[in-house]
C-alpha cells in the first residue's frame, strides 16, 4: 500500500526506454551499458529498461558515435501505474 508515487518507486524505479536509431543496434551492446536490463530488439528500434538513465545516455552516445549510427527517436519513460500493478500481481503469482 502506499500512494501511487510510492508504489512506482517500490516496483523498482526503473524507467521504459524505446530507442529507434537509423541502423539497428546489437543487443549485447545494450546489455552493456550502465543500469540497463530486460533488452528487446527488432530491427532499428530496441526497448529497455534502465534504473540511471542520465548514466545510460552518456554511455549511449559515444557507442552510436563510435558506430556511426544516428539516434531517429528516443523515448524515456517512468513506470505507469499499470507497469506496477502487473510487476505486482506478477510477483505474487510467483509466490
Amino acid at each position: 500500500t502506499g500512494t501511487p508515487q510510492e508504489l512506482m518507486m517500490r516496483a523498482g524505479g526503473t524507467q521504459t526506454v524505446r530507442l529507434v536509431t537509423v541502423r539497428p543496434v546489437a543487443a549485447g551492446r545494450l546489455v552493456a551499458l550502465p543500469a540497463v536490463q530486460d533488452v528487446a530488439v527488432e530491427g532499428n528500434v530496441a526497448t529497455f529498461r534502465v534504473a540511471r538513465p542520465t548514466e545510460m545516455l552518456a554511455a549511449l552516445t559515444p557507442l552510436l558515435a563510435a558506430e556511426k549510427n544516428e539516434i531517429v527517436d528516443l523515448q524515456i519513460r517512468q513506470a505507469s501505474l499499470e507497469d506496477v500493478f502487473i510487476a505486482l500481481t506478477q510477483g505474487e503469482a510467483k509466490s
